[in-house]
C-alpha cells in the first residue's frame, strides 16, 4: 500500500463540484435568453414582470453561489438542491417555449408562464382572500377532528 487514504464523505462534501454549483445561474441565463427572444410580441407588462422574476433568480442564485463558499452546511444543501432548482427553471423555459414561442397550445387554455405570474399579481388579493379561507377551513377541520377523536377514545 502507498499510505494514501481515500477521501471521507465529508471531505467529499466539502468539496466544490462546479457544475452543480453554477447549474442554476446558467439555467437561469439560458431561460432568460429564451424569454427575451420569444417575448417580443407579448403584451409589455407580462414581459416586465416575468423578466423582473427570472432577474430575481439569477441574482439569488449568484448569491448563493457566493454564500456557498463561506458557509459548508449550505454548500452541502446547494449541492443536493441545485440540479432541482436548474430543473425547474429549465422548466419553465420549456413551457414557455411551447407555449409562448412555438404557439403549440391554444392562448386561452395554455399561457405561458409570463401570463401565469401577470395573472397572480393583478389577482393577488383575491388569491390571498382565497388562501387565507382554506386556511382557516383546514386548522378548524383538524381542531375539530382532534376534538372528536379525543373524546371518541375517552369514550372508548
Amino acid at each position: 500500500m502507498t499510505g494514501i487514504k481515500p477521501p471521507s464523505e465529508a471531505q467529499r462534501a466539502d468539496k466544490i463540484r462546479w457544475h452543480i454549483l453554477l447549474a442554476l445561474p446558467i439555467a437561469t441565463l439560458i431561460a432568460l435568453g429564451v424569454h427575451l427572444s420569444i417575448a417580443k410580441e407579448e403584451p409589455a407588462a407580462q414581459t416586465k414582470s416575468y423578466t423582473i422574476f427570472l432577474g430575481a433568480v439569477l441574482a439569488l442564485s449568484l448569491l448563493a453561489s457566493v454564500l456557498q463558499f463561506a458557509w459548508v452546511g449550505f454548500r452541502r444543501w446547494l449541492d443536493h438542491m441545485n440540479p432541482l432548482f436548474a430543473a425547474s427553471v429549465m422548466l419553465l423555459c420549456v413551457w414557455e417555449t411551447i407555449t409562448t414561442g412555438f404557439r403549440w397550445l391554444p392562448m386561452p387554455y395554455f399561457p405561458g408562464p409570463a401570463g401565469v405570474l401577470q395573472s397572480m399579481i393583478d389577482d393577488r388579493k383575491l388569491l390571498l382572500d382565497c388562501t387565507w379561507n382554506s386556511l382557516i377551513l383546514l386548522i378548524s377541520g383538524y381542531v375539530l377532528g382532534v376534538i372528536v377523536g379525543v373524546i371518541a377514545g375517552i369514550c372508548i
